[in-house]
């Protein structure tokens, strides 16, 4: 194998792994796009996420008997979209 075709085959070795690499940054990000879509119709009303927070008007935690109300987990929910969009 001369040079010259060492240097082809490299090149397209590189070639199909930047695809590869495409591809995988592609799919992440429409997994991303996905999940934060899910989770905005899950928040609308009538969503899943809206219905169980509403229902509940408090929820305790046993350890401490802290109280958490829906506000507190709309907060969450707007804050971890935030950061998967900032990190995308």
């Amino acid at each position: 194998m001369t040079l010259e075709e060492r240097v082809e085959a490299l090149e397209a070795a590189m070639a199909k792994m930047s695809i590869q690499q495409q591809e995988a940054d592609a799919m992440r990000d429409i997994a991303r796009q996905t999940v934060n879509e899910v989770i905005a119709n899950a928040r609308r009303p009538g969503g899943m996420l809206n219905a169980a927070q509403f229902q509940a008007a408090e929820f305790k935690i046993a350890c401490n008997s802290q109280s958490i109300r829906p506000n507190d987990v709309n907060a969450i929910l707007e804050n971890a979209r935030l950061n998967a969009i900032s990190n995308s």
